[in-house]
């Protein structure tokens, strides 16, 4: 179960970064343009939100059932925190994508509560993109020292 879950999680998280990506771009396009809201942007917002929900409730059970990293770093968390792939999987992956969620969920509602449609495509460029931001800094990329392959079989 937890190698189909992090296969699962793993091409999800392109889905998420890009449906979050075209979320900002169509906003920041809105903006610019002082375009009105469209079905198409509620349409991209309501799928990104969808898919970083999921991605987050995936992300979840990983870390709270099937994780072996998170399972070693609960059994001595101070000495989780002195090892960097385990204090990465432990806090900051965790900690760090639930922030983007938080932001994403921000800009939905800041957005709704937002008088004119420019002031909405303003404020869901803003919180679509510190979302992103997040993603793509604590997303584990090849490289990284926790790095994790672009696509796993």
């Amino acid at each position: 179960m937890y190698e189909t879950a992090l296969v699962i999680h793993n091409a999800l998280r392109w889905v998420a970064i890009l449906a979050v990506l075209l979320v900002f771009l169509r906003a920041m396009g809105g903006s610019m343009s002082s375009r009105k809201i469209n079905s198409g942007d509620r349409f991209a917002g309501l799928f990104a939100t969808i898919v970083v929900d999921v991605q987050f409730l995936l992300g979840l059970l990983l870390y709270l059932v099937w994780s072996p990293q998170t399972k070693t770093a609960m059994q001595d968390f101070g000495a989780a925190m002195k090892n960097p792939e385990l204090r990465f999987w432990a806090v900051e992956h965790a900690a760090v994508m639930i922030l983007a969620v938080v932001f994403v969920h921000l800009g939905k509602i800041f957005a709704r509560r937002a008088t004119s449609d420019a002031s909405k495509q303003r404020r869901t460029a803003v919180w679509f993109f510190l979302a992103l931001v997040l993603m793509v800094l604590r997303t584990p990329w090849p490289g990284m020292e926790v790095a994790r392959p672009w696509i796993r079989m």
